[in-house]
């Protein structure tokens, strides 16, 4: 009903959502005491199907933590390993330092990763990473239909950013710039127009902002500044997009009142271990109970460490999960569940706890038994039928092909049929007959030019 004043509610679907919370070092009235709480709010209420709920206020305490000390969470390659036949499978796991003054509510997008260039499950195209930010750009479809992935106006843009979980794209620096222009040219996307988060504010102070806080650049960063206009008074060119260059320049940036573009979505939270120091150190652990649909370490898998440090000027570390010994033994996908923690006496950085755990999927590779359903009996005259459900023991990432011998009396196509794809049939009723062939126990075999199918013949 009302949106929190200090976060953002991320939608997970199915009725979830996530709270994020934004609130800024000033709102404390003191910084350096990291004990004092701030107060979030938002009113929700529940509907099902026909009726409201009454209203209901969420309170969140939040307390200050020390924006000096960068938070630690671990991502990975890929959500899920997929064992192989001789043991050789593996993932990659690091441990990223992120900004506790700002950074992206998530790390990248919810979405299973996708090459330079291709479009991911949630509608946006991946363009690539640089500095260990990523960057993606919303379709090419027209216009401010709300659909958060084509061309939009500013403010629909802006939030579709921050519903992804990340932000419209900050250039902090002219080389951050020209190395989005250089992915944007190496994908070779229709158009060069992108929203980018820097628009004018028209509170005190007054000026152009950057959607994340950030408190640099300006004009200098413009390689045409006779595009930005800022002449009327009050600004009324207060949203900004940048239009990329297949020249050697890095693009341009303007500014306009109004319009439907496409727009760069940014997620970067990386910073660097104190260069002076020792870098920070991590232990993982993983999960450690005998139970169905648990991965054990030692058995199903090892980790190439169980200690991670991230060097002192590095923003990440990495570990690397193996498969264990290949075997042919037949079980359902199981779960590898990573959690970061401090070592002992480490306190140059602080544990994101929402993001401390890594879950992976181990998937198996052997074949699985299939259950079939009874069937039943068809009388005839009725047109009745029975439908046969074949069930497997555990889920497999292949497809399980299922041969079916029909043996008995009934004759198929006299006295039932199927609804199978390359079911038993007569020659009678192939269509443009094209090829025959038998094989050596006699099986004859006949394709059939127009429904592009195989049949065995009886």
């Amino acid at each position: 009903i009302t949106d929190p004043s200090k976060g953002t509610l991320l939608d997970n679907g199915s009725g979830s959502f996530t709270y994020f919370n934004n609130t800024q070092s000033t709102d404390y009235s003191d910084n350096s005491d990291y004990t004092e709480i701030d107060t979030d709010t938002f009113v929700v209420k529940a509907n099902d199907g026909s009726l409201d709920s009454s209203d209901t206020t969420l309170t969140f305490n939040v307390t200050q933590i020390n924006l000096a000390k960068p938070q630690v969470l671990l991502t990975s390659s890929a959500s899920s390993i997929t064992e192989t036949s001789d043991g050789s499978a593996s993932l990659t796991v690091n441990a990223v330092l992120i900004s506790n003054d700002f950074y992206s509510v998530r790390r990248d997008m919810n979405a299973a990763p996708v090459s330079a260039g291709a479009e991911n499950s949630l509608g946006l195209i991946y363009i690539g990473e640089s500095n260990g930010k990523k960057y993606y750009v919303s379709k090419d479809e027209c216009c401010d239909n709300n659909s958060v992935n084509g061309r939009e106006q500013y403010s629909t843009a802006s939030t579709a950013a921050k519903n992804f979980g990340g932000y419209l794209a900050v250039f902090e620096t002219e080389a951050e710039q020209t190395a989005v222009n250089d992915l944007l040219k190496a994908v070779s996307l229709a158009g060069n127009d992108f929203w980018i988060g820097y628009q004018y504010n028209y509170e005190t102070p007054a000026g152009f902002v950057w959607a994340n806080g950030w408190t640099g650049g300006g004009s200098t960063m413009y390689t045409d500044s006779g595009s930005f206009n800022v002449s009327d008074s009050p600004v009324s060119r207060r949203y900004v997009y940048f239009r990329s260059s297949s020249s050697s320049d890095n693009g341009t940036w303007l500014n306009t009142a109004s319009g439907n573009y496409r727009y760069i979505l940014e997620f970067d939270n990386n910073v660097s271990a104190d260069s002076g120091g020792d870098g920070i150190e991590l232990v993982i652990t993983t999960n450690s109970a005998d139970s169905a649909g648990i991965a054990l370490l030692g058995t199903d898998y090892s980790l190439s460490s169980t200690t991670l440090t991230i060097p002192a000027g590095s923003s990440s570390a990495s570990i690397t999960i193996n498969e264990g010994a290949a075997n042919t033994v037949d079980e359902p996908t199981e779960l590898i569940a990573l959690t970061a923690a401090l070592a002992s006496g480490e306190t140059d950085a602080r544990i994101k706890s929402s993001q401390k755990t890594l879950s992976i999927n181990l998937i198996d590779d052997d074949d699985t038994a299939v259950t079939w359903s009874t069937g039943g009996t068809v009388t005839e005259g009725t047109d009745s039928s029975i439908a046969l459900t074949a069930t497997l023991d555990n889920v497999k990432p292949f497809d399980t092909a299922i041969t079916l011998n029909i043996s008995g009396t009934a004759t198929v196509e006299d006295d039932y049929a199927s609804d199978d794809d390359g079911y038993i049939t007569t020659v009678k009723q192939i269509n443009e007959a094209y090829g025959l062939v038998q094989d050596s126990n006699g099986n004859i075999y006949v394709s059939s030019s127009n429904s592009r199918q195989i049949f065995k013949i009886d």
